[in-house]
């Protein structure tokens, strides 16, 4: 297994923010497939796992995530 490491700014209300550390355990060949990609893209694993969290946690996306889940439930 690999680890990812996601350092994320958490805004907690008017004028204050706290950085969190996100770890996700992952299958090292997922790991290296992704990396690859990002690699050959400029960008690093660790960048995409933080952006994508920023996406899921922005509420104009919720529309969007709720669609998606929907649509690829097993």
């Amino acid at each position: 297994y690999a680890i990812i490491l996601a350092r994320l700014l958490v805004n907690m209300g008017v004028s204050m923010a706290k950085e969190v550390e996100v770890i996700f355990e992952v299958e090292q060949e997922l790991y290296d497939g992704v990396q690859k990609i990002c690699k050959e893209n400029g960008t690093t694993i660790e960048e995409i796992t933080r952006d994508f969290l920023y996406f899921c946690a922005d509420p104009k996306n919720t529309p969007f995530l709720q669609c998606w889940f929907k649509n690829n439930e097993e």
